[in-house]
């Protein structure tokens, strides 16, 4: 798990961290814990990686907070995310955007084996559903219902049993959302769903009603090695 921390002051951002560690070290947890001492800097890093948690501070502004919070859900729209204070002045604000968890900086360790165990289970549902971001609006899609995703250009398509959604998001990004065995990176423009596979070559899948999908030079002996752990 990948846990971000965003505060600005530095002394509550390492007495969080260490609360955090403590109680991770305690839940016997893996845990990677990564420091924001800025929103900015940290929306830039969500740009381009992914956090499994985030503690987000609700200082000095709360409506800024928020706004923070809502251009992060854009980005990845199920990251579950904690909001925190030293003293209950702005929570009434956290109900502006969606959150899993309000406390003060001095109830974090109370709460974290409840805010973990949330995360746990927001992740068993998104098992079998995954959240795009189109034009604004959050989509959920059931993953089995997925039959591969496309790159062309800077959109990325998915193409579903019974619709086509479109979205910026980066392939490389939902291929992590997913992070599913029976979903192959074959190429650098295909993700693929194993299940709907009907013959595989060495260059290229088949899918079920004949589409074919490229398997690059690149992706040969990762989506080899997939399909033959996928078959069993």
């Amino acid at each position: 798990m990948r846990i971000g921390i965003c505060d600005i002051k530095e002394d509550s951002l390492n007495a969080v961290k260490e609360t955090i560690e403590q109680n991770l070290d305690q839940n016997e947890c893996e845990c990677e814990i990564l420091t924001f001492s800025q929103k900015e800097e940290l929306i830039n890093f969500l740009e381009i990686q992914s956090l499994d948690l985030l503690f987000l501070d609700m200082e000095p502004d709360g409506a800024a907070c928020v706004e923070a919070a809502r251009r992060i859900l854009r980005i990845w729209p199920v990251l579950p995310l904690v909001f925190m204070e030293e003293k209950p002045e702005c929570f009434s604000e956290v109900y502006r955007v969606a959150h899993c968890f309000y406390c003060l900086k001095g109830q974090v360790g109370e709460y974290m084996s409840f805010i973990l165990e949330l995360v746990k289970k927001q992740k068993a549902i998104q098992k079998e559903h995954l959240v795009v971001t189109n034009k604004g609006t959050n989509l959920v899609i059931r993953i089995p219902e997925i039959f591969y995703l496309e790159r062309v250009k800077r959109i990325t398509r998915l193409i579903c049993q019974d619709e086509t959604v479109e979205t910026s998001v980066e392939l490389g990004m939902l291929e992590k959302e997913l992070g599913r065995d029976d979903f192959v990176r074959c190429h650098n423009s295909y993700v693929v769903n194993l299940n709907y596979m009907k013959e595989y070559r060495r260059n290229e899948i088949v899918l079920r009603g004949g589409m074919k999908i490229p398997v690059s030079r690149r992706y040969q002996e990762e989506t080899r090695e997939k399909v033959k752990k996928w078959i069993g």
